[in-house]
């Protein structure tokens, strides 16, 4: 949901969590700039959405400067997600998901795993 959200407020709900969860992890996904330029574009799936994408992060990484203790462990594509995880997906993603990663879309979309404090 933190896309749909203001960069600074997805900093400031990441050092509020980072503050109150100290040794945690923080699972995250985060968009690329690629889909904020697109999301209106013609075949998009994002084109319908009454809501709009407000922040993209091209470079998970960046996110460990927002608050002391941020740590990136792990950024995968869809496509490189654990078994675990892509288990659970549905079965026309499953099997898209490598293609997926391929593009420029799916490169631009990452699910990460960060160490807080």
């Amino acid at each position: 949901m933190l896309l749909y959200v203001s960069g600074s407020d997805v900093r400031d709900v990441v050092g509020r969590v980072a503050d109150r969860f100290p040794g945690s992890t923080l699972l995250m996904d985060t968009w690329g700039n690629w889909f904020l330029e697109h999301q209106g574009d013609e075949g998009s799936p994002l084109k319908n959405l009454e809501a709009r994408i407000d922040w993209g992060c091209d470079d998970p990484a960046v996110i460990e400067s927002w608050a002391p203790g941020v740590r990136l462990l792990e950024s995968r594509t869809l496509g490189q997600a654990p078994d675990a995880v892509r288990r659970r997906l549905p079965l026309t993603l499953r099997l898209m998901s490598p293609v997926m990663s391929r593009t420029r879309s799916g490169k631009a979309y990452r699910l990460n795993r960060f160490a807080l404090g």
